[in-house]
């Protein structure tokens, strides 16, 4: 039996509302696995009590529709923890609050220091 499927060539533009934050801790399976980078006598990727937080560092923005359209980025200084908004010539800052957006497309999080 054969499920005829029908692809839609329309952008989805739903708002996805994604975190600044991310706790992986819970998805975590081997909490103490050795890592191949680490010196032979660090064997922990982290404690028992750590967490596992990743950060959002910077957004891959769409505009347009399927095929064609226009890339933004938005990207986080982490030295002032400042936003920024990237566009061709231009670089203006932004509101934190401003980086959830229906444009976002690809989402970088790089795991927190400890």
């Amino acid at each position: 039996v054969y499920k005829r499927q029908i692809l839609s060539k329309q952008k989805n533009s739903a708002l996805v509302d994604f975190p600044h934050e991310l706790d992986m801790t819970p998805y975590v399976l081997h909490k103490e696995k050795p890592n191949e980078f680490l010196n032979e006598t660090d064997t922990k990727i982290h404690t028992e009590d750590e967490k596992i937080i990743y950060e959002l560092v910077a957004i891959s923005n769409h505009y347009g529709e399927m095929g064609f359209g226009h890339y933004t980025a938005y990207v986080k200084n982490m030295h002032t923890e400042k936003w920024y908004c990237c566009d061709d010539s231009s670089v203006r800052e932004i509101s934190p609050d401003g980086v959830v957006t229906k444009a976002a497309y690809v989402l970088f999080y790089k795991r927190k220091e400890k």
